[in-house]
């Protein structure tokens, strides 16, 4: 029980994690700084994003990948990413069955996820 109560709270961690390395690769990409603005927002419309629309991957699916506000596209980069570290963090804990191990994949996946997000288009 104990094994699959690790394994959800890692995947979980791995969704947050990943939901700031997209946002630091989008924020990046468009010129903005990661601390202002402080809260989400719809780099289409300014709109703020409210707490239910940030929620990693399942926001993204409820709204079909749009800004609730406009209806423009949000790039399904950000679910990649997110997708990517919630099912990679439970997964390199399993492969390294460390702890160092685990914190140095997910460094590395980490870094790869913003980089990802920094390059593209969408």
């Amino acid at each position: 029980m104990l094994d699959a109560v690790l394994i959800l709270y890692l995947a979980l961690l791995g969704l947050l994690l990943g939901s700031f390395a997209g946002c630091l690769g989008t924020r990046h990409r468009a010129g903005l700084s990661v601390v202002s603005p402080a809260r989400s927002m719809c780099l289409r419309c300014g709109a703020p994003l409210h707490w239910f629309d940030n929620v990693p991957l399942v926001s993204y699916l409820l709204l079909r990948g749009r800004c609730r506000h406009c209806g423009g596209s949000i790039g399904a980069r950000l679910f990649v990413v997110e997708a990517a570290l919630g099912v990679g963090s439970p997964v390199l804990a399993l492969v390294t069955g460390s702890v160092w191990g685990w914190a140095a994949g997910i460094a590395v996946l980490f870094c790869l996820a913003a980089a990802f997000g920094q390059h593209g288009t969408e």
